[in-house]
């Protein structure tokens, strides 16, 4: 039964505890739909928090972060309208399922860090990922929510005691070192170990104890999940054992990095080079030390020294693990080409044919500035030289607003499709993105930009000023039209034709720059460019007329109010328009001047033709 009113809102049931309040099913009884209430009781000391936290989830627009829709203080409570997902958090769907299958359980993960290398370019961090805050859609989609601990990475990083203990990286308890981005990554290596295992990848008697937990990061190593998982290949314990390393440094530097591991590992491909050699390394390191993991597995790779160092590859990138930035490829031939030490290998002698590499040409792409809803193709030429086999290539990364086409490259030449679907940016502005595409002959990241536009408004939302105003653009014609009917004033109307023609077609060049301005449709001012083109050929036609009218002498007294209105209409006409030339962005203002000239010189055409007029 509903749990009473609180404003707008009508409390159906509680969905759930978070860190900071707690969260019902509600009713905006307004909108007449189900949203999801967070509801706060502070202190006022503690408001500004909680408002920060507010404006941090309002900031990050991403479909794998639950949407605020608006904030609110209601009875001395600060109440969050957020967007309710209809599912279960992933905590309990493992409680009640057990173990995931691989596929599901890296499908999961791969969202969750697209969301996060979205808030990080955001200079925003989670600092709380767990399974209670991961929502799984009932269509399987994945949404990040409970955004309370999140610190801005440029200048409030925390220091020490914040998240849950079992999915906190060995940095966060250390009071001299700080939480950052690659805490979240952590965390999403802990989840992913559960979520595939059942069981965490650490385990600690005095589970809330920080102490305990402090020692026992400092001193273990993670479990392989090949102790759990029977059948676990040795390229997803690499890829868990580089993103639960102890240090910083041996960690996945972005969480885009860690994503395309993960996207790799669903294509049944290995992990990238800096992975590999990371996750050799640090087994070597825990041999000579006697701190090994059980269960250690055989290396990837032979590295009797039967490879071929590449040492041409001056136009394929690659993130190192120091920086998480991509590297030219004239520093490191190819991620997988290091050796079991960690140094670079010797270059060849002199003379001999270049590597392998892959080429983009362009080797960045700009979209330019695209309307929102719109669509733009820009193509890319891809070149996989130097392999003696078959060229093989995927595109393993790409942002959700892009697709590109064919996603498999098994040519040595081929063209590469890009389009930009801006219909699927979550808001207007700039966006800057990499496409990454690896081969057997390296990889490349493709800078891509788009700037999002603001969508032209409909005929249906420009209508309520475009008709009134178009119509005032007619009234000259319109008023000689009708006097043109009236047989005793037909011939003054006839020589007021230049007049009206002159008066409706400047008015409709008005008209066409205020459309121009307010940037409406394309339908609004080709109906402006048909009227100024009648205009200009009724003109053109009465001139000619009335050059019979100046010969006759007797008619002479016809053509003269004619030309006196006409000279009139055009001067003042022609003044408006170069002070609105002068002055466009003010099209609103133009707008009601171009009502007021229409109306009067439609007006004065009328009293000219009246009876009134004519004694």
């Amino acid at each position: 039964m509903p749990l009473g009113m609180l404003g707008k809102y009508e409390r159906l049931d509680v969905l759930g505890h978070g860190v900071s309040g707690i969260v019902y099913l509600a009713k905006d009884t307004l909108l007449n739909k189900q949203i999801a209430l967070k509801e706060v009781d502070v202190q006022a000391g503690d408001l500004r928090r909680f408002l920060e936290e507010a404006r941090v989830m309002d900031r990050l627009r991403h479909p794998n972060i639950v949407r605020v829709n608006g904030v609110d203080r209601i009875d001395g409570k600060v109440v969050i309208d957020m967007e309710y997902v209809r599912g279960a958090n992933l905590q309990d769907i493992l409680r009640e399922e057990g173990p995931m299958p691989l596929n599901r359980a890296l499908e999961i993960a791969s969202q969750v860090l697209a969301a996060l290398d979205y808030a990080h370019t955001q200079q925003t961090v989670h600092r709380d990922i767990k399974p209670a805050n991961i929502l799984i859609g009932r269509d399987g989609s994945v949404k990040i929510v409970d955004f309370g601990l999140a610190e801005i990475l440029a200048t409030n990083a925390y220091a020490g005691g914040a998240g849950t203990y079992a999915y906190m990286a060995p940095e966060d308890f250390a009071e001299e070192d700080r939480s950052d981005s690659q805490s979240d990554i952590w965390a999403v290596g802990v989840t992913l170990f559960e979520m595939l295992s059942g069981e965490r990848p650490f385990q600690v008697v005095k589970v809330k104890d920080p102490f305990a937990w402090k020692r026992t990061l400092d001193t273990q190593e993670p479990t392989s999940i090949q102790e759990y998982v029977s059948g676990a290949s040795d390229a997803l314990d690499a890829v868990l054992s580089r993103a639960l390393a102890r240090d910083k440094r041996d960690r996945y530097q972005t969480a885009g990095e860690f994503r395309d591991d993960l996207l790799r590992l669903q294509m049944d491909r290995e992990p990238s080079g800096v992975t590999l050699r990371l996750d050799r390394m640090n087994r070597e390191r825990q041999s000579r030390t006697g701190n090994g993991r059980s269960g250690l597995h055989a290396g990837f790779r032979d590295w009797s020294g039967e490879r071929n160092w590449n040492e041409d590859n001056s136009n394929t990138v690659f993130p190192t693990a120091a920086t998480g930035q991509p590297t030219p490829a004239s520093v490191v031939a190819n991620a997988n080409d290091y050796r079991p030490d960690g140094r670079r290998p010797r270059l060849r002698f002199l003379g001999r044919r270049a590597g392998p590499r892959l080429t983009i040409d362009p080797d960045s792409v700009d979209f330019g500035a695209v309307r929102k809803g719109e669509q733009r193709t820009v193509k890319v030429q891809a070149r996989i030289m130097g392999t003696d086999g078959k060229a093989v290539g995927t595109v393993l990364h790409t942002p959700g607003w892009l697709t590109v086409h064919p996603v498999e490259l098994d040519r040595t030449r081929q063209t590469i499709t890009l389009t930009a679907h801006t219909a699927r940016a979550w808001e207007t502005g700039e966006f800057t993105e990499t496409v990454r595409i690896e081969s057997n002959a390296g990889t490349v990241d493709i800078p891509v930009h788009l700037s999002v536009l603001k969508p032209r408004p409909t005929f249906a939302q420009v209508a309520p000023w475009f008709l009134p105003l178009f119509f005032c653009t007619l009234l000259p014609a319109l008023a000689v039209a009708f006097g043109c009917g009236t047989a005793p004033i037909s011939q003054l109307a006839t020589s007021l034709i230049p007049a009206a023609a002159v008066g409706s077609g400047l008015l409709a060049v008005m008209l066409l720059l205020i459309c121009i301005t307010a940037d409406v449709g394309m339908a609004e001012r080709v109906c402006c460019s048909v009227v100024l083109t009648v205009m200009c050929f009724v003109l053109g036609m009465s001139v000619a007329a009335h050059r019979t009218y100046i010969a006759d002498s007797e008619l002479h007294y016809l053509v003269a109010p004619g030309l006196r209105h006409a000279y009139v209409i055009g001067g003042t006409l022609v003044g408006a328009l170069l002070l609105q030339l002068l002055h466009m962005r003010r099209w609103k203002l133009w707008a009601v001047v171009l009502a007021a000239l229409g109306i009067y010189f439609g007006g004065s055409l009328m009293h000219v033709l009246s009876p009134s007029g004519l004694r």
